[in-house]
């Protein structure tokens, strides 16, 4: 075993031996994520729109799982960990090939010996070495495995564009974010400058704290999604009949705990407040 596993550690000097490992292996049940891309065209354009640009123009077709691999997992010999020996426990993975054959039938005759007679190497896999193919012997999710050098192949082609796939959602992802955001900013500047040439005073956009969401994860008591902001005006303000003063909100509204710039928080924001809206003339 000792021997077999000095020449594997010399024939892995290749780049395909590097990159071949059993966490590339994925089962055919993997799932990845649900439609990642929806609404691709329509963020590109209004990305433009803002300036902002992905690194890619066309949506990322889903990976195949490939049909090459699914027989690597009706394969029920397979050793448990339970039964290995320490020096089997330590096998992370090893490649074989025909110029090691008579090692091979020797090695596994020592892992059925070492794994309690249960057959690793079945005889499909011995006649890939037969035919001048490597295979590989893996430990992986409690058990010593084995799979032909084909299937590593495809194992390790599905897993490199699962990998990308990801990355692209991920970009995209993140790109979204950015489009929305920067919409978001575009669209409450442009209110905070109707709001100041109506009130003629500093203001800022501020949500009310509320005691039952004032828990550890939300330190702040903001984060409800009908949570209104409302103008707080930031000097004395009269218009009419209406007058407030200096840290009051423009519509009245009062807040037990106090507001979000309170909290430390100066950032203003979009006003969602009806009444607030209205009497700004915004509605």
């Amino acid at each position: 075993m000792s021997d077999i596993s000095k020449d594997a550690q010399k024939i892995a000097g290749s780049e395909q031996d590097k990159a071949f490992h059993p966490n590339c292996i994925l089962s055919p049940k993997f799932k990845l994520p649900i439609n990642p891309f929806d609404g691709f065209e329509s963020f590109v354009e209004r990305g433009k729109l803002l300036g902002l640009t992905l690194n890619f123009n066309s949506v990322e077709h889903e990976p195949k799982y490939p049909v090459e691999c699914i027989a690597f997992f009706d394969q029920q010999k397979r050793v448990s960990y339970e039964v290995l020996t320490q020096k089997l426990s330590t096998l992370d993975v090893m490649q074989i090939t025909k110029q090691q054959i008579s090692e091979v039938y020797q090695s596994s005759i020592f892992l059925n010996a070492e794994c309690g007679h249960v057959k690793v190497l079945s005889q499909l896999l011995i006649s890939e070495l037969q035919n001048d193919k490597s295979i590989y012997i893996f430990f992986r999710d409690g058990f010593i495995r084995a799979c032909s050098e084909q299937e590593a192949k495809y194992f390790l082609k599905f897993h490199g564009e699962v990998q990308a796939y990801k990355e692209k959602a991920e970009e995209f992802a993140l790109f979204k974010n950015k489009v929305q955001r920067a919409e978001l900013k575009e669209k409450t500047n442009e209110q905070a400058q109707i709001i100041g040439n109506y009130l003629k005073v500093e203001w800022r956009g501020v949500f009310a704290i509320q005691y039952r969401l004032l828990h550890e994860k939300n330190p702040s008591g903001l984060q409800k999604k009908n949570t209104v902001s409302h103008i707080r005006v930031l000097d004395d303000y009269k218009n009419g009949r209406i007058q407030r003063a200096a840290g009051q909100s423009l519509c009245g509204a009062k807040s037990k705990f106090g507001f979000s710039d309170d909290m430390s928080d100066t950032s203003s924001y979009l006003i969602t407040c009806p009444k607030c809206l209205k009497m700004v003339n915004l509605i």
